[in-house]
């Protein structure tokens, strides 16, 4: 089964501290690298790719279509990205939802807020990994 899980928080709130600082090294990633199965780390070939994790939410990202950016990834089995919440503008969470759906992921969905305490942001991230149940 296909999984996603979107980290859901307004501008600034720890989306990609999250993401970066403590969700990456629980799967064995660090820096800039992106692709992941099983804790582990693979080719940038689309053939061996079975995961991939985008911290920047996509609003930040400027997207025009969420489609076109879903089709990229659709061949995966686990993708974790960024999206700000439903009713803040600019939001792309539902469409975002919506089209990992229709590809057939499974979407779970993560919360953060800002000014919590290192330990909150680490649950979280444990919480990425929980729903995503790839180790």
């Amino acid at each position: 089964m296909k999984k996603a899980v979107i980290v859901v928080g307004s501008h600034g709130t720890g989306k990609s501290k999250t993401i970066n600082k403590y969700f990456k090294p629980l799967i064995g990633l660090s820096g800039r690298e992106r692709n992941f199965s099983r804790g582990r780390v693979l080719s940038q070939s689309l053939e061996e790719r079975e995961g991939h994790v985008l911290s920047q939410s996509l609003e930040e990202k400027g997207l025009k279509s969420v489609k076109e950016f879903i089709e990229k990834y659709a061949n995966l089995n686990y993708l974790v990205c960024a999206a700000r919440p439903d009713g803040e503008t600019p939001s792309l969470y539902k469409i975002l939802k919506t089209e990992l759906e229709t590809k057939g992921f499974n979407v779970s969905t993560v919360r953060v807020f800002s000014g919590e305490m290192e330990a909150f942001y680490e649950d979280k991230a444990q919480e990425i990994l929980n729903n995503l149940q790839i180790v």
